[in-house]
């Protein structure tokens, strides 16, 4: 991978540098090309991580730049820097409620608001290396679909990039997102609150 991006070991990093992945600009066989990478890597990432198929395991995926960006607007200085505590503070939140989480960061992202991932948060990390957030996007709802769980964002249902991804996929999405789709806030003080609880387990 680039220097400083998903290099360091434990954070996984996925896809190369490419043309924009805006849906317009693709022809069919690049969306079908990079359908099939997304399923290989959400699920080289998810058996990485030990993330199993089992009913009672409680998991969740986040969006990093959904996250870091609204913590940054919310609960800094108000510079409009991302903060990497957002996310810290929203994997917190699920690690201590016995929640497996993990978070899906576009490497634009990475790249313009840090040199390399922090290495608290590698192994929770999928990094999508592509400048397009649109990568990210897809990797988010794969992993969740894989994994029939809540995701973390607050982008909204019509803005997700649904003519490039799987049948499969859009289809998980129209049927779920009322359900498993969490949006969330930050307190000025950094309390992060999702709108939709995860499920509290004695641990």
């Amino acid at each position: 991978p680039p220097a400083g991006v998903g290099a360091e070991a434990g954070a996984v990093a996925v896809g190369q540098r490419r043309r924009s992945l805006t849906p317009a600009r693709l022809e069919p066989r690049d969306v079908a090309k990079l359908q099939a990478t997304v399923r290989i890597l959400a699920c080289d990432f998810l058996e990485s991580r030990g993330f199993s198929d089992e009913v009672d395991q409680r998991r969740v995926v986040l969006n990093a730049l959904s996250i870091c960006n609204l913590y940054a607007e919310k609960c800094t200085d108000g510079a409009g820097s991302c903060r990497w505590s957002g996310l810290r503070v929203a994997l917190d939140h699920y690690s201590a409620r016995g929640i497996s989480a993990c978070a899906v960061i576009s490497g634009q992202f990475a790249r313009r608001h840090g040199s390399m991932l922090p290495s608290d948060l590698r192994s929770k990390a999928v990094v999508c290396l592509d400048y397009d957030k649109c990568f990210g996007d897809l990797m988010l709802i794969e992993l969740a679909k894989r994994l029939n769980c809540q995701f973390v964002d607050n982008l909204r249902c019509v803005a997700y990039p649904v003519s490039i991804m799987t049948a499969e996929a859009t289809s998980w999405l129209q049927e779920n997102h009322s359900e498993l789709k969490v949006e969330f806030d930050f307190t000025s003080s950094g309390v992060f609150i999702p709108n939709e609880p995860a499920e509290f387990v004695e641990i």
